[in-house]
């Protein structure tokens, strides 16, 4: 059937393909006519002795570097071709291609430099490879050297055939990812499959031997359930009991759900989500949540951590937030700074803040600490800060401590 329909589109595209091809022969001239002179106009089933990459599929600054013909000269109708893309013709003729021999677009794809441009033929391939042929296409990916193009080709098979036969590819997935080689493309095939059959997914990536390739896959399993159904990550992580997985887990929903609706996330974390969590994973958790709520909107995340019962969850998020402020408002995250409970935390967070103040904006960073200097009870934090006006330049460190002095003096 596969076949059958290969060659319907490949009839379709006939009459088109050959006004290409014509245009090929006109615009590369001399080169054209000496390689058909050396008889290469028979397409052969050896793909050892297939002809070279066609002008007009590679990027054109390798056309002249890897052809051995004469460059065709420019065409000045054709305008500038000297950015990478998909041209019409190229897509006509590569997909027709790929459709009839996908083993031979495979070999003339191998010979391309990175790029977008070779992205882009990537995708034409794996689209018509994987429906005809998904399994020879994985035996092609798993033959790439270790490396960017690897990677690239794995995401796109996984895309594709975890949409289409998420069975098979997962049995692929589990013989040839491993954490020596590409575990990152388990993620990308555990996040196809999740938009389809999260439970099936999920069932999947928790039976994976492979420790990194298994908390790749789970992760972004967590990351798009974030997106469709926050709830069921939640209860999913809550009986997890492998702290490494746990925290992946974690780090995946909350980086999504915080975005999504970030009052939603802070009840399941204020409600016991991460109960059986270690203070790691929890502590992530909250600077995420805060992080990404404050950057969007501080007031509520403000509104919500002095709600917040006493204890480990408000601790964590108090720092979030004060760290999160600190460039842009850094008077304010010094408010949350100095409620912080733990004393050398405290000391850490406030001078970090200063830090980035004094760095950032010397002339407000001097006059705010002159206004702020008699307020600065802790003798550790004074001493601190007369170690980051050390390090600074000396004629502005001098002008800072005068003007401390003249405000104590008055």
């Amino acid at each position: 059937m596969n076949q059958k329909r290969n060659v319907r589109k490949s009839s379709q595209r006939r009459n088109k393909i050959l006004l290409a091809l014509l245009l090929c022969l006109v615009v590369a001239g001399v080169a054209v006519f000496l390689r058909f002179t050396r008889g290469k106009d028979s397409p052969s089933d050896d793909i050892s002795s297939l002809p070279d990459v066609p002008e007009s599929w590679r990027n054109p600054s390798e056309a002249s570097v890897l052809s051995q013909d004469v460059p065709a000269p420019a065409d000045p109708d054709e305008g500038d071709t000297s950015a990478p893309g998909l041209s019409d013709e190229f897509v006509d003729e590569f997909t027709a291609l790929a459709q009839t021999d996908p083993k031979a677009a495979a070999e003339l794809l191998a010979r391309l430099n990175e790029g977008e441009d070779r992205d882009g033929k990537l995708a034409v391939l794996m689209d018509e490879w994987t429906a005809s042929d998904p399994r020879a296409a994985a035996a092609w990916v798993a033959g790439i050297p270790a490396g960017a193009f690897l990677e690239d080709a794995t995401g796109q098979l996984m895309i594709r055939w975890g949409e289409t036969n998420p069975e098979g590819a997962a049995e692929w997935v589990n013989a040839n990812i491993s954490s020596g080689r590409n575990p990152s493309g388990a993620a990308t095939f555990a996040s196809a499959w999740t938009r389809s059959a999260p439970e099936d997914a999920i069932m999947w990536a928790e039976s994976i031997e492979d420790s990194l390739a298994k908390k790749e896959a789970c992760g972004a399993i967590a990351y798009q359930l974030g997106l469709d159904d926050p709830e069921r990550a939640g209860s999913w992580i809550a009986g997890v009991d492998d702290p490494v997985l746990q925290d992946a887990l974690t780090t995946g929903l909350i980086s999504t759900w915080a975005g999504k609706d970030p009052s939603a996330a802070a009840a399941w974390l204020d409600g016991g989500g991460l109960a059986n969590a270690s203070d790691a994973t929890r502590r992530k958790a909250a600077l995420m949540l805060v992080s990404q709520w404050t950057i969007d909107d501080p007031r509520p995340a403000s509104m919500w951590i002095n709600a917040l019962a006493e204890g480990p969850l408000k601790e964590n998020a108090k720092v979030a937030l004060a760290q999160t402020l600190a460039t842009e408002a850094p008077s304010d995250a010094l408010v949350w700074a100095d409620a912080i409970l733990d004393a050398s935390e405290r000391h850490d967070i406030v001078l970090s803040i200063y830090e980035d103040w004094v760095e950032g904006d010397p002339a407000d960073f001097k006059k705010q600490l002159v206004q702020r200097w008699s307020g600065i009870a802790d003798p550790e934090v004074r001493k601190g800060i007369y170690g980051l006006l050390y390090d600074y330049d000396p004629a502005f460190k001098e002008e800072v401590q005068q003007l401390i002095e003249n405000a104590i003096s008055e």
